[in-house]
C-alpha cells in the first residue's frame, strides 16, 4: 500500500480509464483540442466512438483517425477503436448486404393440427425460397396445456417433395414442421455470430482495414478494438426484450450449418423430436434438449466470434475488449446476450 501511495503522489501511476471519444466528423482543430483536454485531465487513452461518424472506413474517417493518432503519439496515449458503424457490434459496416451468406440464419417452426383417425392423409409442407426442411414431428396435443405434446414421433421419412403422407392415428395431433429460414426476429443485415466465416467478414471489413492503415502503431499507440454489446441476435429485444428464453412458443432461434452438424451428431435418431422440444413441452425430453442447444450455441459463439476476434488481435499485437449484456438474466437466454 505504501508503494502504491508513493507512486500516486509522484505521478507514477498507470492509466485506468479510456473514455469514448465521440466522432461526428469534426474539424481538425476540434479533434486536436479534444485530445489535448482529455490528456490534460490525466487520462492516457481514448476509445474512438465510431458510430456517429458520417464516413466510417471512408476517406473522412481515415483523415480524422490520422489526426487523433498523431495527437496520441505526441502525448504517449493509447487509442482503442469501437469496431462498427452501428449498434450493436456485428453490422460489419453494412458488408452483409453484399455478402448475404454471412447473414443470420434462424431455426423456426409452424404447426398443423389434425384429428384422427384418418387413413392416407396428406399435408402440404410450406418451405419458402432459401429455407431448408429439417424435420416433421407429430405429437398428441395436451388439452390442458397448449404448449405440451405427448407421444412424439418423427415423420420426416414420410415427406416426399413438399407433401407429408401419414395415416393419422386416433386423437388430437399437432404436426410440427421445423425448418431453417433467413426471416427472423433479429436485426437485419447483421452477421451470424455462430458462423466462423460470417464473423471473418467483420474482421476483414473493420479490423484488417485498421491494420492496413496503422500496422506500425499496433501494440504501441494503437491498443486494440472494442465490441459494444454483441449478441446472439435471434431476437433483437422487441417482444422478448431481455428474456428470449428457449421454449417460447414463437421464438426464432439461432442457427448455423456447424450447429446443425453438432446437434445431429449429439442427438442422432432423436434429432427431430429434440428439435421440436425446443418449443414444445415434452416430458423428460425438453429440459435436456434445451440445455444441449444452449450449450452448443454458447460454445460456437465463443469459438466463432470472441475467440476468432481475440486470436486475430493477439496475432497482430493488440487487445480485444468490450461490453456484453448479462443483466436481466440474459446469460440464461438467447437474444441480446452471448450465451452462458
Amino acid at each position: 500500500m505504501e508503494k502504491r501511495l508513493k507512486q500516486v503522489l509522484n505521478n507514477e501511476y498507470g492509466n485506468y480509464i479510456l473514455p469514448f471519444y465521440w466522432q461526428h466528423g469534426e474539424d481538425e482543430a476540434t479533434l486536436r483540442l479534444g485530445m489535448e483536454k482529455i490528456h490534460a485531465s490525466g487520462i492516457g487513452a481514448v476509445c474512438i466512438e465510431s458510430r456517429p461518424h458520417p464516413d466510417f472506413l471512408g476517406d473522412k474517417w481515415w483523415h480524422d483517425m490520422d489526426i487523433i493518432m498523431d495527437e496520441a503519439r505526441k502525448r504517449n496515449m493509447k487509442v482503442w477503436v469501437l469496431d462498427d458503424s452501428h449498434f450493436p457490434s456485428g453490422f460489419a459496416n453494412g458488408a452483409v448486404k453484399d455478402h448475404p451468406e454471412a447473414a443470420k440464419k434462424y431455426l423456426t417452426h409452424y404447426c398443423i393440427d389434425e384429428i384422427g383417425p384418418m387413413e392416407k392423409a396428406s399435408f402440404m409442407i410450406r418451405i419458402d425460397e432459401g429455407e431448408k426442411l429439417l424435420a416433421v414431428v407429430a405429437g398428441k396435443r395436451d388439452r390442458k396445456n397448449r404448449f405440451s405434446i405427448t407421444e412424439p414421433t418423427d415423420l420426416t421419412r414420410l415427406v416426399t417433395g413438399n407433401i407429408l403422407y401419414w395415416d393419422v392415428p386416433e386423437g388430437f395431433w399437432c404436426i410440427t414442421v421445423i425448418k431453417t429460414t433467413n426471416k427472423g426476429m433479429g436485426r437485419p443485415n447483421y452477421i451470424n455470430p455462430i458462423d466462423e466465416n460470417a464473423v471473418k467478414l467483420l474482421i476483414d471489413t473493420v479490423y484488417e482495414a485498421h491494420y492496413e492503415h496503422y500496422r506500425d502503431d499496433f501494440g504501441k499507440t494503437f491498443a486494440g478494438f472494442f465490441s459494444d454489446e454483441p449478441e446472439l441476435g435471434n431476437a433483437a429485444g422487441g417482444k422478448y426484450g431481455h428474456r428470449a428464453t428457449i421454449g417460447s412458443y414463437d421464438l426464432t432461434l439461432s442457427w448455423s450449418n456447424e450447429l446443425e452438424k453438432r446437434l445431429i451428431d449429439l442427438w442422432k435418431s432423436d434429432y427431430g423430436v429434440k428439435l421440436a422440444s425446443l418449443w414444445h413441452e415434452i416430458d423428460t425430453i425438453s429440459p435436456d434438449a434445451r440445455y444441449d442447444y444452449m450449450d452448443l450455441v454458447t460454445q460456437l459463439y465463443d469459438r466463432c466470434f470472441c475467440s476468432q476476434i481475440g486470436d486475430w488481435c493477439r496475432e497482430h499485437g493488440v487487445e480485444y475488449i468490450g461490453h456484453v449484456i448479462e443483466d436481466g438474466n440474459c446469460h440464461s437466454a438467447t437474444g441480446l446476450g452471448t450465451g452462458h
